[in-house]
């Protein structure tokens, strides 16, 4: 799973990938507008947007590739910015269960119906 950090401080960006590769997340941390930023929030699965230190133009970019993958976080701190991450993850991987639970029993119903 990829999360794509958009705004921050400079000083966040090796804690951050740290913490997250610690964790099994690939995180890619972009906190000013560069030539691969919209590669990278397009590939990414999900966009934290730290509101109180980005660009609107970086902003605008998120929403524009999708609204629906873009969190915002309005506390600029880095335990706000982790809990975040681990809620991503979590969450994802409750998805991950359910949709394999799902394929189980229509694989199961499949079985009876054969029979």
């Amino acid at each position: 799973m990829t999360i794509a950090g958009l705004g921050g401080h400079d000083r966040f960006k090796n804690q951050l990938e740290q913490y997250s590769k610690k964790i099994g997340v690939k995180l890619k941390f972009i906190n000013k507008w560069c030539p691969y930023a919209f590669y990278t929030l397009n590939s990414a699965d999900y966009i934290i947007i730290i509101t109180g230190c980005v660009s609107h133009e970086l902003v605008n970019l998120a929403k524009m590739i999708d609204k629906i993958k873009c969190i915002f976080c309005h506390k600029k701190g880095l335990c706000e910015i982790k809990k975040i991450i681990d809620e991503i993850k979590n969450s994802n991987k409750i998805l991950i269960e359910n949709e394999m639970q799902n394929k189980l029993q229509e694989g199961r119903c499949l079985e009876k119906e054969m029979k």
